[in-house]
């Protein structure tokens, strides 16, 4: 499991997201922020933050297409 840490991003999932996108990411892996700036909660919804004191995380999981 590789982990990834940051003081601060907009956003975890796009971060790891775009990480994904060049391959270079293993399964598991987590990216993890001090503060983040602009998270999504579900369906569109904002996540509000305070630096250092909220989980800010995002775990890639590989999903095989069958």
């Amino acid at each position: 499991m590789q982990i990834i840490k940051l003081d601060a991003t907009e956003s975890t999932n796009t971060f790891l997201k775009e990480l994904a996108k060049s391959g270079s990411v293993e399964d598991y892996t987590v990216v993890w922020a001090k503060n983040q700036t602009k998270g999504r909660g579900q369906m569109d919804g904002k996540w509000q933050t305070e630096a250092g004191k909220n989980l800010t995380f995002s775990v890639l999981k590989k999903v095989s297409r069958i």
